[in-house]
């Protein structure tokens, strides 16, 4: 059984959801108030009741009020549904029950071992050398309480023992993590080493990291395994203490390890957070941008840190949302998608990683934080140790490297800095607008990329309400049936253009399969997408056969559809702002509202022009 999300938008009032966070004022037909996410002084977060959505031109987040939730809990699709169900009323599925049953299971299993190894770094005669450690690095005693640090004895079943007497099985151990098989049968993971336990966004214990004393010991560090709660691509060390300090500093910064982020903290700096040593991910940045969008990242500064940086840096910019402005080059006006977010590369001195730094020269890591560099300046420094500017193939190498980082780049004066600064470095000997439009050329932004040419045609009417789940159910259809046709609909849509929640995870999930039929529902645990994928396939199965000739357009024009539907929806509520918004009065407000209004009508245009010039069988 699916999860109740019809239910919980039928009886959830969205009204009443950002009342408890926003002071709303009605305004007509819709209500306005200061955003949640952002910092404002002159409110531009509106919430539409008659279609229940909400929106704020300030930091350009939006959605129904399951992605409300959401954001403001810092919660995924899942839990944001069940705590609206549990609000309203809604009974659950049984699986969803037992699902949510055993996870607090296992959070309060891995909560029990936390308060054992910390009794025991704190009693045991065998855990003094890890206090001799802890105070070695300079660690106090409020942030070993603050963290929780224990200590896991050597011996094979202290852990075992405790919690199976506390009435824990062996089965719930092991699916915790903190047990492991062996052939006289389970025994403690964790043994003789310092216990770095590590909480989720909301303080929830979901594992633990793990430092061996001894150079014999190896790994040197052991986190728990995979489990229903512990998935350590999407948890960041520190944040359930940080996630005051990010929303009132507006800004994060990431590092590598538990002590970098122990003895941050420890010094008052408080809005850092840690990867845990793994590569960072877009679940990782998904986690902090509904904080701030200014991200620092300080990782360490030797050759695999400098390259982990590059890394976190690319991933960094997937993540985070995207704008879309007009931009001048030269004569040609162009609509361009630029980065809704300030990324910034912390340069450390070299040999030492930020743990170090701040226990010698508390003042010398605020220095490096406060003179972290733009990531497109980072970046500049990194092409001449890659490529060899010399010849031409270094060159075409180092452009296409920079390219997409200074066509993220909002302030047009600041990026046709770089870009003269880009045809300096390499002596291109070309004006920066040449090299803008060879740029552009290579990577076409995601609005310019979806429909070519001029075109005068009056915007349509918005699809009849009743037809909206028909349009999404046929274009998912057709994905799940060709999911080689996948690439067609990306040209012209995104993920946010299904307005149906399980919908826009199922076609996220088809773009993650990356057309293939094979791996489909490899992957996939979430039961009501699964079931959504079958069902549709099902349907579209059972119906005449496309023809490969038809079939390109036939997805074209669908995906045309959704996005026409969505576009004209978001004209209509910029104009019905723009009437009642006093524009005279909210200068800066007003001219965002026309910009964007001028923005749709040119898109609307373009796609009645693509719907007129694609040939198709049917959309619906």
């Amino acid at each position: 059984m699916p999860l109740p999300v019809e239910d919980v938008k039928a009886q959830v009032s969205l009204v009443d959801i950002v009342n408890a966070a926003v002071r709303l004022q009605q305004s007509g037909r819709y209500l306005k108030g200061l955003c949640p996410f952002h910092e404002e002084k002159t409110p531009s977060f509106f919430v539409f009741p008659e279609r229940g959505t909400w929106r704020c031109f300030g930091c350009g987040r939006g959605g129904d009020v399951i992605s409300f939730v959401m954001e403001r809990e810092k919660s995924s699709f899942v839990e944001a549904v069940e705590s609206l169900a549990r609000d309203a009323g809604i009974a659950l599925s049984r699986q969803e029950e037992r699902k949510r049953s055993r996870n607090q299971v296992l959070a309060q299993i891995n909560l029990e071992a936390a308060q054992l190894y910390q009794r025991l770094l704190n009693e045991s005669q065998e855990a003094e050398p890890a206090r001799r450690y802890l105070a070695a690095r300079g660690i106090d005693k409020e942030s070993i309480a603050r963290f929780m640090l224990g200590f896991a004895p050597s011996r094979f079943d202290t852990v075992r023992t405790h919690l199976l007497q506390i009435g824990f099985s062996l089965e719930d151990l092991l699916a915790a993590g903190l047990l492991t098989e062996g052939n006289r049968g389970p025994y403690d993971r964790f043994r003789g080493r310092i216990m770095f336990p590590i909480r989720d966004a909301r303080g929830r214990f979901c594992g633990f990291g793990a430092r061996t004393l001894s150079a014999e010991i190896q790994p040197k560090y052991l986190n728990s395994p995979q489990t229903p709660i512990f998935d350590k691509s999407a948890l960041l060390y520190g944040l359930d203490l940080a996630h005051q300090s990010l929303r009132e500093r507006k800004r994060c910064i990431i590092v590598e390890g538990y002590t970098d982020v122990m003895m941050a903290h420890q010094h008052g700096e408080t809005n850092v957070v840690a990867s845990m040593g793994t590569a960072l991910t877009e679940k990782h940045v998904q986690a902090v941008k509904g904080l701030t969008t200014n991200l620092v990242l300080a990782l360490d500064p030797d050759a695999a840190g400098s390259a982990a940086t590059l890394r976190g840096l690319e991933v960094a910019r997937r993540a985070f949302d995207r704008v879309d402005t007009q931009v001048s080059v030269g004569d040609i006006m162009r609509l361009e998608s630029t980065l809704a977010a300030d990324i910034r590369i912390a340069v450390l001195p070299e040999g030492k990683d930020p743990d170090e730094v701040l226990r010698e020269d508390v003042a010398a890591w605020l220095s490096c934080i406060d003179k972290a560099v733009p990531f497109v300046d980072y970046a500049f420094r990194q092409i001449a140790q890659q490529y060899d500017l010399g010849s031409t193939g270094g060159k075409r190498a180092a452009v296409q490297a920079l390219a997409p980082l200074i066509t993220d780049i909002s302030d047009p004066v600041a990026r046709q800095q770089y870009l003269k600064r880009l045809a300096q470095v390499l002596d291109l000997g070309i004006q920066s607008e040449v090299l803008m439009n060879l740029m552009h050329a290579r990577r076409p932004t995601r609005q310019a990329a979806q429909f070519r040419g001029n075109g005068g045609a009056e915007p349509s009417q918005s699809e009849p309400e009743d037809a909206v789940d028909k349009l999404e159910q046929y274009l998912l259809g057709l994905l799940v049936v060709h999911p080689r046709a996948h690439k067609l609909a990306a040209d012209v849509i995104d993920a946010d253009d299904f307005h149906h929640p399980l919908y826009r995870q199922a076609y996220e999930h088809l773009l993650a399969a990356r057309g293939s039929k094979v791996d489909l529902l490899d992957g996939l645990e979430e039961e009501n997408v699964r079931e959504l994928i079958d069902r549709l396939g099902g349907e579209r199965n059972q119906e005449p056969k496309i023809n490969d000739e038809y079939l390109p357009p036939t997805v074209v024009v669908a995906a045309l559809r959704l996005k026409q539907r969505n576009v004209q929806a978001e004209y209509e509520d910029l104009q019905l702002l723009l009437a009642n918004e006093r524009p005279n009065e909210n200068k800066h407000l007003g001219s965002q509202i026309r910009q964007e209004i001028r923005m749709s009508g040119e898109q609307l245009r373009q796609i009645n022009l693509a719907l007129k010039q694609t040939s198709f069988i049917r959309t619906a």
